[in-house]
């Protein structure tokens, strides 16, 4: 080695190194999936043992389970639907309780009789029972209950499972809203089971399901009394519930082969059963345990147990649906379950056996190709080794000594060499490089230590203002009664852009809505917007105009840096739907009304940002939302958006964007917008933060 000169050290070197190198990773690639492959095996093998010790009690455990969780989870399901059935009769109660106490503010007219009205065309009706008298009092009550059309009707439009509305007075009187012509002559609801018991009790009924009359399909009645000026029962609203689409579902629900459920009534009776006609004593026919399960059911009680039903073994998994005093019932036959373990022992083994003949071919395809990589690598390494070993000559070795001087920080030492070849020329090069990289290095290190720092400050400020937006997506997990959705887009690193939505209440019925834009961009925007945030919901227990007023006062004060921040702050009552708001200089929001299917911009008095004026007073507005409605709340930077042709974007083009998504999920209304946003843009760069927030009112 010591005796090679520097051309053959430099080759000898390359074929070592790269040899080594080659064959190591060579052979740890080859152990490692050597052992892949024995391990592999090892797996296959013991899965295979694993599953054939599995016992019968473990995957009776995980039928168990999973029959109680499937039960739990339709139960909760048709009491979801139930409930939602009942709530609209109690609003019909309430509605009718509304007319008996504002008589005055009411005229009505004049109904068809079943018989007058329009036969298979459903339309409001109305009819003395009872033998009752038209009187000048009975007269004026029907002429108020007529006025209930309007609810009834729209209910009835929406709720394809209905087969009537209809409410029954104490005076005799008998309203319906339902196809017409269809009435028995010597009908007097008051009689009828759903008027009796709902007279009884305070709280919603429910009758026994029957089959209709009229549609000859299962039903059930809810009902509900409601009261006059005084205090006294006036009367039982009720509606037939067709059972169709919840039967459908339950017929439908098959677990493997052997699987189905069905739906007891609290006196033992079939509702749904694959096997037996609605309303079919089962409790009656049932014997042995399977008799005691029916009896459980019927008492609503949850639980799984193994039964035996007409000489089969089942496991069946039952729960309530204690709003009605139905319940469901999901039955497995036992061979069933254990078959499920048989096949998957089975299945395991097949895909071990096929796993391992995949690796066994990996490995050997592997090993070939890394084989003849190798070959090409050194024969490619030999080839290089040599070119650039002859390629390297003496000169470089002259600046040895100053690669070394340089190569210990000392930017001073000088290469003395005049010729004028190339390695003069790379003399010289060098001198005036070592010049310029003691400068650069100094003037590199400044920079680098304050770029870093800047970095670092900014990651920490877009990071601390992510966290004090709201981040939890969807919202108020669980409620349906609001949809919220936002969005927000920076225009640097951090903005002066902020929205947030909170309850303001313990009971959570009071929502705030604020979405707020600081004067200018960047880090003093995002601080200034960090005060002004925490400034808002430190005051939210003061109306909305309080809120803004306070809030200004304290902003005005020491506000040195003359900066502002446009505001709209708003609460939702999402119990009335009462919609209470207060502007300081903010774009209006967009409101969309269900009722007029129109969407159309808040009018708003004008008021300047909040931190301009001290003791400046705001005003307060409000309004009622309705079901359905929808808010658009946003920053100028979605209006104020620019295409490279200098256009704005503008609030008559984001009406007539947003025409077609009203009826969309919250989610999708925010990010259609945004794109439209983005499409006008084109190439042209944000100039400004944008900031969507997107409210559906669902009460």
């Amino acid at each position: 080695m010591m005796n090679l000169n520097f051309t053959q050290k430099l080759i000898l070197i390359v074929l070592c190194v790269s040899l080594i190198s080659m064959i190591a990773i060579f052979s740890f690639s080859y152990y490692e999936l050597f052992k892949m492959s024995k391990h592999s095996q090892e797996v296959s093998e013991n899965l295979g043992n694993h599953i054939a010790d599995m016992t019968e009690q473990e995957m009776i455990k995980w039928a168990e389970e999973y029959l109680s969780q499937i039960s739990k989870s339709q139960v909760k399901l048709y009491n979801t639907k139930l409930e939602r059935m009942q709530d609209n009769v109690v609003k019909m109660a309430g509605y009718m309780e509304d007319l008996y106490r504002n008589q005055s503010n009411f005229v009505g007219r004049k109904l068809p009789t079943p018989n007058q009205a329009m036969a298979n065309k459903p339309s409001a009706q109305m009819i003395l029972t009872g033998g009752v008298l038209l009187s000048q009092s009975v007269e004026s009550e029907m002429r108020l209950i007529s006025n209930a059309e309007y609810l009834f009707g729209n209910i009835f439009k929406v709720n394809h499972y209905l087969s009537s509305l209809y409410l029954a007075s104490e005076t005799g009187i008998f309203f319906r809203y339902m196809l017409g012509g269809q009435y028995t002559a010597d009908f007097d609801p008051r009689n009828r089971p759903w008027y009796i018991n709902a007279k009884k009790s305070t709280k919603p009924v429910w009758v026994e399901p029957y089959m209709d009359a009229f549609t000859n399909e299962l039903c059930s009645t809810c009902a509900v009394s409601y009261k006059d000026r005084q205090g006294k029962i006036a009367g039982v609203v009720a509606m037939d519930i067709l059972l169709t689409t919840i039967l459908s579902d339950i017929y439908s629900l098959r677990l493997g082969n052997s699987g189905y459920s069905f739906i007891l009534d609290s006196r033992g009776y079939y509702l749904a059963h694959p096997e037996e006609a609605p309303n079919t004593d089962g409790f009656s026919k049932a014997e042995g345990d399977f008799k005691e399960l029916l009896k459980d059911m019927m008492s609503l009680e949850t639980g799984i147990k193994r039964v035996t039903v007409d000489g089969n073994d089942y496991y069946i998994s039952f729960a309530p649906l204690v709003m009605t005093g139905w319940s469901l019932g999901i039955a497995v036959e036992y061979e069933e379950v254990i078959s499920i373990a048989l096949k998957m022992k089975a299945y395991i083994d097949s895909q071990a056996n096929v796993a391992t003949e995949q690796i066994n071919d990996m490995l050997y395809q592997v090993t070939t190709k890394a084989f003849i990589l190798v070959c090409i690598m050194i024969i490619s390494v030999i080839i290089i080794s040599i070119w650039v070993s002859k390629s390297i000559t003496t000169p470089i070795l002259k600046l040895t000594n100053g690669v070394k001087e340089l190569a210990t920080g000392n930017f001073n030492s000088k290469i003395d060499i005049s010729s004028n070849d190339e390695i003069g020329i790379l003399a010289e090069c060098y001198n005036k490089m070592t010049d310029d990289l003691k400068k650069y290095i100094e003037n590199l290190t400044e920079i680098t230590a304050e770029k870093e720092r800047i970095g670092a400050e900014l990651s920490v400020a877009t990071e601390i203002q992510a966290d004090m937006l709201p981040k939890i997506f969807p919202p108020f997990s669980g409620r349906d009664d609001i949809h919220i959705a936002p969005m927000i887009q920076p225009a640097k690193e951090v903005g002066g852009d902020f929205y947030d939505f909170f309850f303001i209440d313990k009971e959570q019925t009071k929502l705030a809505l604020v979405i707020a834009d600081v004067s200018g961009k960047g880090v003093p925007a995002a601080l200034f917007m960090v005060i002004a945030k925490v400034l808002i919901k430190n005051n939210n227990d003061l109306p909305p105009d309080q809120v803004l007023y306070t809030v200004n006062n304290l902003l005005c004060h020491d506000n040195n840096s003359n900066m502002f921040v446009t505001t709209f702050y708003s609460v939702i009552d999402l119990n009335t739907g009462e919609f209470t708001y207060a502007n300081a200089g903010h774009n209006p929001p967009l409101l969309y009304t269900e009722k007029d299917k129109k969407a159309e911009y808040l009018i708003l008095p004008k008021s300047p940002p909040l931190a301009v004026f001290p003791n400046k007073k705001y005003t307060s507005q409000s309004l009622t939302l309705s079901k359905g409605d929808t808010l658009l709340l946003f920053t100028d930077g979605v209006t104020e958006a620019f295409n490279p042709s200098s256009e704005m974007y503008g609030i008559d083009r984001l009406l007539h964007n947003t025409s077609h998504l009203w009826n969309l999920p919250v989610n999708d209304i925010v990010v259609e917008i945004y794109n439209s946003i983005k499409e006008f843009a084109d190439i042209e760069p944000q100039s400004d933060d944008i900031t969507i927030l997107c409210c559906k009112f669902l009460r």
